[in-house]
């Protein structure tokens, strides 16, 4: 309804339009020509799967740069003698495990379907797979962190809009959405 509101108090192309859809008569044909002008105003009906792809990239690469930044701890342990310093050394096994030697990307995202939600953006469910660089893939220990059960595989995440890019805003462990509503769940 905002975006109908928006639309008249501009005096846009389509709101005019709109308003002549106001006062046909035909209900379904008015339908369907609403339909085509929210899309006019407000574009694409959701994130396509190189979107999705793009925004999946962006938030693993954000979590492959905290690995780097907890390897490079490393580099002053011994003198600093800090305690969580240390034990982040040892979580990336003397730095060792960091983006380069992860090398995780989105391989591929295949879209099932999107629904849009009334507090904007959509929850879309799709099935991404992750591949490893040649590195990642010799390493046990890192192969196991590939295999990120978040990212791979039917998912259900939601996706908001911003600057001309789709961003991820929340992985769901579980999702039900009806034509009215959508209750989705995940961990904290």
């Amino acid at each position: 309804i905002d975006w109908l509101k928006r639309a008249i108090e501009n005096k846009s192309e389509p709101a005019k339009k709109l308003l002549l859809i106001v006062v046909d008569l035909n209900v379904k044909e008015s339908e369907a020509k609403l339909k085509a002008i929210r899309e006019e105003l407000l574009g694409p009906k959701g994130p396509s799967s190189n979107d999705i792809k793009v925004a999946l990239q962006s938030k693993l690469n954000i979590g492959l740069k905290t690995y780097d930044a907890m390897g490079d701890l490393c580099k002053d342990v011994k003198r600093s003698q800090n305690p969580f310093a240390a034990m982040m050394c040892i979580a990336t096994l003397g730095g060792n495990i960091n983006s380069k030697t992860i090398g995780m990307n989105v391989s591929s995202v295949d879209l099932d379907k999107c629904h849009s939600r009334k507090q904007g953006g959509f929850i879309c469910r799709y099935n991404a797979r992750i591949s490893g660089n040649e590195t990642s893939r010799k390493n046990p220990w890192i192969g196991l962190i590939t295999a990120l059960k978040d990212l791979s595989g039917y998912q259900y995440a939601s996706f908001v809009r911003s600057n001309n890019t789709w961003l991820v805003e929340q992985i769901y462990e579980s999702c039900r959405i009806s034509e009215t509503s959508s209750h989705c769940t995940y961990k904290k």
